[in-house]
Formats: structure tokens, sequence, C-alpha cells
């Protein structure tokens, strides 16, 4: 016979609405009221054959009787086992985590590389090396700009470079000047095209001089364009100027293309 409503409700009232066999309760769970003893086996309706159960429970229990043999317990050899894999996995995790570099080692390590291109800049410009004061200066104020601002990576390497080619601590001025992302890389296609189409004349590359009045050239001109549309373009006349041993790229932006 079905188990009616009624007594339905009763079971659920008397197992405070939660699986007997895995605790799981109302309402995160649906329970059934289930037989201990199946009715296929010759379980009654009686509530002290019935009990409140999960759809999960109920499912895996099936015609089984309440005392019948359970599956054979897990080998311990098997939890040795994946106790040893997890060690395993652990220290090879340890492992990478100590070969990554520390965020505190990247951003000291970008901060070098900041003032060693604004050092770089002013060498090549004046030919002269900067005070250490005046490097401490510049120092700082690129290490507040890396850690305080949005930029990015190529942005501040671009500010360095200008604040260092003006021969100038006030690194702060140059922040209006830097080139978005699609500018500085084709800045940097640029004077690679420039150099090694000047070098390809003679075996000779071009001066720090030339180098830096190339690059300023270079500047003023990608902050006027496109630097998508018109990369071709910019690219064509660095090599231009580079055959010609020129550090003016504007000379050669109408110049024929077998120039």
């Amino acid at each position: 016979m079905a188990v009616s409503k009624r007594l339905r409700y009763e079971i659920l009232r008397r197992d405070n609405h939660a699986c007997r066999y895995c605790g799981a309760a109302a309402p995160t769970v649906k329970l059934n009221v289930d037989h201990v003893i199946p009715t296929s086996l010759g379980g009654s309706d009686k509530p002290d054959n019935l009990v409140s159960s999960c759809a999960a429970c109920n499912a895996g229990k099936t015609s089984s009787m309440p005392n019948a043999t359970p599956v054979a317990d897990v080998d311990q050899a098997t939890f040795r086992q994946a106790a040893e894999l997890q060690a395993a996995a652990d220290r090879r995790a340890n492992a990478r985590r100590r070969s990554q570099p520390s965020t505190a080692t990247v951003r000291a390590a970008f901060r070098v590389h900041l003032i060693a291109v604004w050092t770089w800049a002013w060498n090549k410009r004046a030919h002269t090396q900067p005070t250490d004061e005046q490097e401490m200066q510049a120092f700082e104020h690129l290490a507040l700009l890396a850690d305080g601002s949005d930029m990015t990576s190529n942005q501040l390497t671009e500010i360095a470079f200008r604040a260092g080619s003006a021969q100038s601590v006030k690194v702060m001025e140059f922040v209006n000047t830097q080139l978005s992302e699609e500018q500085f890389a084709l800045g940097a296609d640029a004077v690679n095209q420039w150099w090694d189409s000047w070098e390809d004349v003679d075996g000779t590359g071009p001066s720090a001089d030339h180098t830096a009045a190339f690059c300023d050239s270079l500047h003023a001109l990608v902050i006027l364009l496109d630097a998508v549309k018109q990369r071709d373009m910019v690219l064509a006349a660095a090599a231009r100027a580079g055959r010609q041993k020129d550090p003016e790229i504007g000379r050669h932006l109408a110049a024929p293309a077998q120039s």
C-alpha cells in the first residue's frame, strides 16, 4: 500500500526534515520517504520502517537490505598512494612558486629598467653621465610613476627616454608626451628599420648623436599620425632615411618608393 500524505508528513516531521542517511536537510535537497526494508523484500509501510531520504541516497540504496554486507573497505595502500601523490604535487607547486619572482622583485626590476633607460638617453645626447644626485631624483620620480599610475610599461619607458634625452630630472613634465601602445611599437620598429638600413650601406651603424636626432624627429612625427593606418608609410620613410644616412625622417615621407 502506498504511503499516505499524512504519514509522509509525520515521517518528515519526525526526522526533522533531514535525510537519515547523509543528514542533508530541506530545502537544500528534495526529500522522499524511503522504506528501510524495501517493500520488494517484504518491508511494511509502518512508521518504524520509514525514513526521510534525499533522492541521491534513495537512488544509491535501491532494493538492498539494511543489514546487507557493505562493499569492501578502501585498501589502506590506496590511501597511502593518494597521500604520496598529493605530497608530490604539493612539492612541484612549491618549487614553481619559488622559481617565480615575487611581485616586489618584478617591481624593483622595472624601476631599474626605467632609470637605465633614462641614464642611457642622457648619456647618448650629452655624452656625459648624470650626477648621482640627478640620477637619484630621476629614480624617485620614475618609481613614483611606476608604482602610482596605471600607465603601461611602454608608456613609462617612453617617458624615461624623453626625460633622459632632455637631460631633465623633472620626469613628471614628460608624462603628457607619452605615446600610445601602437605609437610606441611603431616607433621601436622604425628605429630598428632605420638602423638596419643605415648599417646595410657600408657595415657601420649611426652614431649616438644621429640616433638621438632620429628618435626626436621620429617622435615628433609619430605623435601626429595614425600608428595603425600609416604604419607602412613610416617604416618605408625610416628605411629611406637610413639608406641615405639621414637622421631626419620627415624629409623622406614623400620620397618615391624606389629611392
